[in-house]
């Protein structure tokens, strides 16, 4: 379901018709039980025009939609040291702004999860920053969650092969998780039915006749690796349960242990390498294993 009406006109309005809305509901909510918490509805990561069943209407950017909601306007400041504009923000007089717990962002990507938006009142998988600085100008720290994120996949449609769709679900958790973003939601179990009309029927971790792809491993037991000098790399994953994981090179027999990890309550793991060059990765945690990282 999408909020409307987003403009009257040019001018967006659906940040001033949702705000009343959030607080009424943010109310209702605690008074039933203080301990409930409060969502907001998720952004989309873009906007502009956007064609839908033969109709073409106009769909609000998100940091305009975060601006307004949170009684924020944005102006041009001064330039830096690198000769870009920073954008300033200044508090709308007499409005009042909404009461939540979690800010909901869709951060969508065109193209690989570390592929910036184009354009800076966008916000995919590596610009959560951008709501975060608007947050925070109003409304102080609040935690953001990706609430909806997803690739397709070919075979069985359009989209990008089962292997890359596999590695951007892990690497956009770990992208997410450097944002500090604790709440990702893959969108969605299992593919559609495809019938030319849902623009996602592909995008499941299951086929539609329930067969798993490598997608569904890469989000039990998610693991990259980032280089960060000329001889290290970070190691980033997500185990099964707490524990020891052991990172290594090749895999089956030809596993080499480079350097053993330990995940946390949470099941999250990180740590560097001494590594040059390429090299095939992956994390083990007893008898389950990572797919396979390869580090260019």
């Amino acid at each position: 379901m999408n909020l409307g009406p987003q403009f009257d006109g040019n001018t967006p309005v659906g940040f001033d018709v949702y705000r009343p809305m959030l607080s009424a509901f943010y109310s209702s909510l605690k008074a039933a039980n203080p301990n409930n918490v409060v969502v907001t509805g998720g952004t989309a990561p873009y906007g502009g025009l956007t064609p839908a069943r033969g109709l073409t209407y106009q769909r609000m950017q998100p940091l305009t939609f975060w601006r307004g909601l949170v009684c924020l306007s944005s102006g041009k400041g001064k330039k830096g040291k690198k000769k870009r504009r920073t954008s300033t923000l200044t508090p709308v007089p007499g409005c009042s702004p909404p009461h939540f717990d979690v800010a909901a962002h869709h951060p969508i990507n065109v193209g690989a999860p570390t592929r910036h938006a184009l354009n800076a009142d966008d916000a995919s998988t590596p610009d959560i920053g951008r709501i975060r600085r608007i947050l925070r100008a109003s409304v102080g720290s609040k935690p953001i969650w990706a609430t909806e994120i997803w690739w397709n996949s070919n075979p069985p449609g359009r989209g990008v092969s089962l292997k890359t769709q596999a590695r951007y679900l892990e690497q956009s958790f770990y992208v997410l998780w450097k944002q500090n973003v604790s709440n990702i939601f893959w969108f969605e179990v299992r593919d559609a039915i495809q019938d030319n009309r849902n623009p996602i029927p592909t995008c499941g971790v299951f086929f539609r006749d329930g067969r798993p792809k490598p997608s569904l491993r890469a989000y039990q037991f998610p693991f990259v690796t980032e280089r960060v000098s000329k001889t290290r790399v970070r190691a980033w994953g997500l185990a099964p349960a707490g524990g020891k994981v052991v990172i290594g090179t090749g895999s089956g027999k030809h596993f080499h242990r480079l350097r053993t990890l330990k995940a946390g309550s949470n099941r999250v793991f990180y740590g560097t390498l001494r590594l040059r060059g390429r090299a095939r990765l992956s994390a083990r945690q007893g008898s389950t294993s990572s797919l396979i990282w390869r580090q260019g």
